[in-house]
C-alpha cells in the first residue's frame, strides 16, 4: 500500500486491530500473510497544512506566493483580489498551522489571521463567479 506523502507522521495499518505494517510519509508497505474471510485492515491518514512555494510565470518579485494545502486538498483563498498581489497574508509562512483557524462548523474552512476579508476554503468549493487566488503571497 501506498504511504501519501501528505501524511503528517507515521500511518500505521491493522488487521484486525493489531498493528500489521507502520509506513512512513512517501513509501510503501507491504502486509503479507493469508488473509481470511472478515479479516479488517484499517488505518487512518493524519493530515496537516503544507505550503508548497509558486515558482512559475505569474511570481511577484519581492513577494513569496504559496498552494495552501490540507493533506491532498487544495485550498483557495476567496475574496477580493488586489493587484499586482492578489492577496497578501501578513503571516509566517513557517507557522501556518498558527494563523489558520477553522470557520465554525464548516469542514475545511478556514481564517487567516489579520486577514478577515477573505475565506480559505477547497478549490472545489468555490462558485463560478467567486473572485479567488490559490497562490496569496504570505509573509511580512
Amino acid at each position: 500500500m501506498r504511504v501519501p506523502s501528505w501524511v503528517t507522521g507515521p500511518v500505521e495499518y491493522r488487521v484486525n486491530g493489531q498493528i500489521a505494517a507502520t509506513g512512513q510519509p512517501g513509501s510503501y508497505v507491504a502486509i503479507k500473510r493469508t488473509w481470511a474471510d472478515g479479516d479488517k485492515l484499517s488505518f487512518s491518514l493524519p493530515a496537516g497544512f503544507r505550503l508548497t512555494k509558486y515558482v512559475g510565470e505569474a511570481a511577484i518579485e519581492g513577494h513569496d506566493r504559496f498552494a495552501i494545502e490540507y493533506g491532498p486538498i487544495l485550498l483557495a483563498v476567496a475574496g477580493e483580489l488586489g493587484n499586482p498581489i492578489p492577496v497578501q497574508i501578513p503571516q509566517d509562512p513557517d507557522q501556518v498551522s498558527e494563523w489558520l483557524m477553522p470557520v465554525g462548523h464548516q469542514p475545511l474552512h478556514f481564517r487567516a489571521e489579520g486577514l478577515d476579508s477573505h475565506e480559505i476554503l477547497p478549490y472545489l468549493h468555490l462558485d463560478d463567479d467567486q473572485p479567488f487566488t490559490s497562490y496569496p503571497a504570505i509573509g511580512h
